[in-house]
């Protein structure tokens, strides 16, 4: 018989689309905004849309009995953001995607600490040769490797960690309910940084961040569900 496509597969899937469109938005925007103002508008605008779709069902979505989780997920996640954002201004596109694609390598050794899971011996190689992929990219001492390259490699850190907090938080969380905490409180601590480098928006930006704020909710909504 055929193989199903499962709910898991579709959200994985459709996170990963997401996700890639991301940093296209960002390098359309990057010229005339700054990064910090671009993870504001990035969330502040998603949170729009998230309330204008959820609100319609009620808003049993807010109620959470796990408030300091989404904290400490969305202190990494705002910080793992700001520098990837600034990382793609700063660095060609093609590498800092590159790099930051090292997130579900750095997350194996993450789980195996913080979620006790024991990955088989394929998994372990497979990891090992992904980090050896990453230093041909970086090709340390043949090419100096930039402050860009070291907040990419930080974004992936913090967003793998960013994956260890959703797959605890998903035993129990709608996935509504964690990208509401997450459009939110991102958008609280990205408003005082954003305010003191706050460039005014042109006309001209209103597409690019539209699909920037369009594509980031939809990615970290997806993947949530993929994890469920």
């Amino acid at each position: 018989s055929r193989p199903s496509w499962r709910g898991s597969d579709r959200g994985g899937t459709a996170a990963a689309i997401c996700h890639a469109i991301v940093p296209i938005a960002v390098r359309l925007l990057s010229s005339s905004l700054p990064a910090v103002e671009l993870v504001f508008f990035r969330n502040i605008m998603g949170l729009t849309i998230v309330l204008s779709i959820m609100s319609w069902s009620g808003w049993g979505f807010v109620r959470t009995s796990r408030f300091t989780h989404h904290l400490g997920r969305n202190v990494l996640l705002f910080i793992g953001m700001w520098l990837w954002f600034t990382g793609l201004t700063q660095m060609p596109l093609a590498k800092a995607v590159t790099l930051h694609f090292t997130i579900p390598l750095i997350a194996v050794p993450l789980a195996i600490i913080f979620l006790r899971e024991r990955p088989n011996s394929t998994r372990i190689v497979w990891t090992v040769i992904g980090f050896a992929g990453v230093l041909v990219v970086l090709r340390p001492g043949a090419v100096p490797i930039g402050t860009a390259a070291f907040m990419v490699l930080g974004s992936a850190l913090c967003y793998a960690g960013v994956g260890i907090f959703s797959r605890t938080l998903g035993k129990t969380e709608a996935p509504a309910t964690t990208t509401f905490y997450f459009q939110s409180m991102v958008s609280v601590f990205a408003l005082g940084p954003a305010l003191y480098e706050w460039v005014p928006p042109g006309l001209a930006d209103v597409p690019a961040l539209l699909l920037l704020a369009a594509a980031g909710t939809a990615a970290p909504y997806c993947f949530v569900r993929a994890l469920v």
